[in-house]
């Protein structure tokens, strides 16, 4: 109540000064000194919210007034210009010298609590950082807030997130904190400053919704959400958002949460008052995660309408504080049709429109989403920067908002779920043979309309009357098979050789030798038709054999150029890449995507997919930057069509978040999909085959980030779909399975991987194309589940059974039957033959070695399942050694937060345990747990036992 209380005192006590002012707080106060005290914070910070310069006495009026708060203005450099010299730095005639290990360049802004510096590092590598230096501190709770604030910052790590490089004192007791440098603008400023339009203004924002969306799943809130901590910087020539100055951030751990409250005692008034949520304003102990969705939302008002939902210029501080406690905003379609009719278009411009197409666009959807991002009650406002984001991509592809109502005319017009099994097939092949039938007569009846309006060009009329005959007699052929193949299904006509699907393909192929000998381009139709279904049932070589015959007539009767014949070479290309041919497939591609880029008018959407397609190719090759270039090139030609098909724009979200995930961005991966995810269920349905591949991506992505329940729900309905869609042999279905069992041992739940894994042995074998790499991973895996769970006969079969496959099928020196070899190392040191294992082991580390170097994975692996085997025999300190350089090369290479390292730390801990050295072995220990604790259930066996033996270290 003090805070409510201060808000009601504060409008007299701005209105008086000096020992007036002193005499109403006194008064008014009394003896409640957290009213006092809440008071006082607001005085300082009405003074301070305009200029951000230090306040030092909260009973003297600000010299510099009350002016406008304004986004515009130079490039910042993680803050504000102006500032005093730096405490503890030396100086040389009058310039800026160095603390500490940096050498100061630049001033580049003043806060309360000390001065931010543009300062260059030179050891131990070298760059440029913005140090952030603090004044000593002259009270414990400064020194715990800036201890606080160096563990806030060492949480995050986001491509938009500024950076943290070191938290440490000078000499002389000036505590710093080293940053990224993040040369831009505030978000705003940049915007305007490059005359982005509202997509390109909203994408840039979902960036920084991102960002915040990270911090918040580190558990850290941002507190001082402003443009001016949302900077614009460019990288690889796009604008990009970044997040900077966490300084007043706040754990939303508990433990720590409570001790922020217990540094910030006093109920002051932190962050920016006119950024801040009604909740904050009113000292609220509950801050959450929607009061920076609050700030993000004033930071996306000034975005889209060029002015906050309240006039700087003309209301008092606590008018406007006043009006936010009370939830007292415009919308922003009535805030931005208040402005002048020149102040209206100078907006519009800086975004790329007119005033009238401007003040159209935000309403309906934006003003609905900038309502709840801004409700006064917080349970009505967006739960995370992440689902405001979501909201602001649906309105940008035209899907429904959460934000609105889903009457029946918001939401009319979408695609009715299709029927699955056989039937998607058959007809698919009938939509799509009728779609051609249908645009072939189209065309006939305008090549006739040419013919007669061309009268006086006799050749030309004898040309087009022929083009005619042959589009009419295409489409009557076409017409024709149809009936005639679907005649082959009638259960009345054949009631005892009933068809399936593949068969009745193959009948339809076996009559296009004979029934359309004599009309190659209707007959190469219905070849590339079939192709493209034999393609979707993975049917891969019968497809290829009808796609070459359909490209060989396609390139015999028309142009090089022709749309038949890029459909073609589009089709083989796909093919090739399913096929795991990508040498085959990329010059294909790449010639489909360079006819579609030199044709004119551009076909937007062909020339997406060819991108599409050539992406893929990229991605299944390793080529990452390759991939997600022309799948983000995709995206952008998809998303700025007007009339986009919303299949395609899902299509390009999924597959970009199948790049993220490969690039270890799994948050990014994450937004991409449920976007993906939400667009394919308002297109296809729920039960869609191409909704459960983006299923199983939302699977694979959770289990990345340890979102358990839910990997394992999303895999099981994509199982679920494709189990009625597909045969059990589908390499789809099969990878799906082959996921769940992963994420059932990453969890230590063998018990529930073991039945998949037999599942899926038995049905690699009775697939009719069986991949042998597939069989002998399935084994393997089966092997290593059954041994965790004590069944040694069980698995000792599956892992013999997976070295016969290697050794029949695979090269000795492959890496996957090596691999094998190395398994079955580890199974014999569980059985306590150690002593074969090490001769196996040292056998395989010396070809590893020799092979691919010593910082390689299969190195390391070699390096950690050898010291096993000598601890086994009680050799600890032969096997340290070797722990200790696998543990150097993981970290090299993985970093310090991968699982593999937290393994190879918890072994080394083991060891020294052993020998008695309990300050390194704890130490080693603690970090392998905190790994753990990110990286697997608080119950999984591997941390179960670690924690068994810190803890008998731990205890006194």
């Amino acid at each position: 109540m003090s805070q409510r209380r201060a808000l009601e005192l504060l409008p007299e006590a701005l209105a008086l000064d000096g020992e007036a002012r002193r005499a109403f707080v006194e008064k008014s106060c009394g003896s409640d000194g957290d009213l006092k005290n809440a008071l006082a914070a607001l005085i300082i910070e009405s003074q301070t919210a305009w200029t951000d310069a230090p306040t030092t006495d909260f009973l003297t009026p600000s010299s510099s007034g009350s002016g406008a708060h304004s986004g515009n203005g130079s490039p910042d450099l993680n803050g504000d210009s102006g500032g005093p010299s730096p405490p503890g730095a030396a100086a040389s005639n009058g310039h800026l010298d160095r603390l500490g290990p940096y050498r100061l360049l630049a001033r580049l802004g003043e806060g309360g609590m000390g001065t931010v510096y543009l300062a260059e590092q030179e050891k131990p590598i070298e760059r440029r950082v913005a140090l952030k230096v603090l004044r000593s501190f002259t009270q414990p709770r400064q020194a715990e807030r800036f201890a606080l604030e160096g563990q806030v910052l060492a949480r995050l790590s986001h491509p938009h997130v500024a950076s943290l490089y070191e938290v440490g004192e000078t000499d002389d007791g000036h505590p710093f904190v080293a940053m990224e440098v993040v040369e831009g603008q505030s978000i705003t400023a940049g915007c305007d400053a490059r005359r982005l339009d509202l997509r390109a203004r909203i994408e840039l924002f979902c960036g920084a919704c991102a960002g915040v969306s990270h911090a918040h799943q580190k558990g850290v809130l941002h507190r001082d959400l402003k443009p001016s901590n949302v900077l614009v910087t460019d990288i690889d020539g796009r604008p990009v958002a970044k997040v900077i100055d966490f300084g007043i951030a706040r754990s939303l751990d508990p433990e720590a949460s409570e001790a922020t409250n217990r540094i910030t005692r006093g109920h002051q008034l932190v962050g920016s008052p006119i950024y801040m949520s009604p909740e904050a304003l009113l000292g609220e102990p509950d801050v959450d995660t929607r009061s920076d969705v609050y700030a993000l939302g004033l930071i996306l008002y000034e975005l889209l309408t060029g002015a906050l939902p309240f006039d700087l210029d003309r209301e008092p501080l606590v008018a406007l504080m006043h009006r936010i406690t009370q939830g007292d905003l415009p919308t922003a379609t009535s805030r931005y049709a208040g402005f002048d009719a020149a102040e209206r278009e100078r907006i519009a411009a800086d975004r790329g429109t007119d005033g009238g197409a401007l003040l159209r666009r935000l309403g309906g959807d934006f003003d609905a989403i900038l309502s709840k991002a801004l409700a006064l009650d917080r349970d009505r406002r967006y739960s995370s920067p992440a689902e405001l984001a979501e909201d602001l991509r649906r309105a940008l592809g035209r899907l429904p908002v959460s934000a609105r109502p889903h009457r029946l005319p918001y939401v009319a017009g979408r695609f009715l779920q299709r029927h699955l099994g056989m039937a998607v097939a058959v007809s698919a092949l009938l939509l799509s043979l009728v779609g051609g039938a249908l645009a072939s007569a189209r065309e006939a009846r305008r090549a006739s309309l040419e013919a007669e309006r061309a009268v006086a060009a006799v050749e030309q009329t004898r040309l087009e009357a022929e083009r005619a005959r042959r589009a009419q007699t295409e489409a009557q052929e076409v017409s024709r098979f149809l009936v005639e193949l679907f005649d082959l299904a009638d259960p009345e006509k054949s009631p005892d050789e009933p068809v399936d699907a593949r068969d009745l393909f193959i009948r339809g192929v076996d009559k296009l030798r004979t029934d359309l000998h004599d009309q190659p381009l209707p007959r190469a139709r219905l070849l590339d038709t079939i192709a493209e279904i034999y393609t979707k049932m993975a049917w891969l070589d019968d497809g290829e054999l009808l796609a070459l015959e359909a490209l060989d007539l396609r390139r015999a009767y028309l142009p090089k150029g022709h749309e038949d014949v890029l459909e073609s070479l589009n089709r083989l290309g796909v093919l090739y890449r399913l096929q795991g041919r990508f040498d085959a497939a990329e010059p294909l591609l790449t010639r489909v995507v360079q006819a579609r880029e030199a044709h004119y008018p551009p076909d937007t959407r062909a020339l997406a997919q060819a991108l599409n397609n050539l992406g893929n190719v990229y991605w299944n090759d390793g080529r990452l930057d390759e991939a997600v270039a022309a799948h983000q090139r995709a995206l952008a030609l998809r998303e700025g069509t007007p009339d986009v098909e919303l299949w395609d724009l899902a299509e390009s979200l999924n597959n970009l978040g199948v790049m993220m995930q490969a690039l270890q961005r799994y948050e990014e991966a994450e937004v991409y999909l449920r976007r993906a995810d939400t667009i394919f269920i308002e297109v296809i349905g729920a039960d869609h085959p191409t909704r459960a591949a983006c299923l199983n991506n939302l699977g694979l992505v959770n289990r990345r980030l340890g979102h358990w329940d839910k990997a394992e729900s999303a895999m099981r309905q994509a199982i679920s779909i494709w189990s009625a869609t597909y045969d059990a042999g589908h390499p789809r279905l099969l990878n799906a399975k082959r996921g769940l069992a992963q994420l059932f041992d990453t969890r230590g739940l063998y018990g529930r991987s073991v039945p998949i894994w037999r599942e899926l042995t038995t049905q690699l074998k009775d697939t009719e194309s069986p991949t042998p790499e597939a069989q002998i991973r399935a084994h393997r895996q089966l092997g290593v589940a059954l041994a965790r769970l004590g069944d040694l006969d069980g698995a000792a079969t599956s892992l013999r059974r997976s070295l016969q496959l290697a050794e029949q099928h695979l090269e000795p020196d492959d890496p996957l039957r090596l691999a094998v070899r190395s398994r079955l190392g580890w199974f014999d040191v569980i059985r306590g033959e150690s002593e074969r294992a090490e001769r196996e082991h040292r056998e395989l580390l010396r070809h590893h070695l020799r092979v691919d170097g010593e910082s390689h994975s299969n190195t390391s692996r070699e390096q950690v399942r050898l010291a096993a085997a000598l601890v086994a025999q009680g050799r600890d300190l032969e096997a340290e050694p070797h722990l200790r350089r696998a543990l150097a090369a993981q970290l090299e290479r993985l970093g310090d937060r991968h699982r593999i390292v937290a393994d190879s730390r918890a072994r080394i801990g083991e060891l020294l345990a052993r020998r008695g050295d309990l300050d390194e072995a704890t130490s080693f220990l603690g970090k392998a747990l905190s790994i753990y604790a990110e990286a697997l259930p608080r119950d999984h066996p591997d941390a179960a036992s670690v924690r068994n033996v810190y803890d008998t270290l731990e205890a006194p």
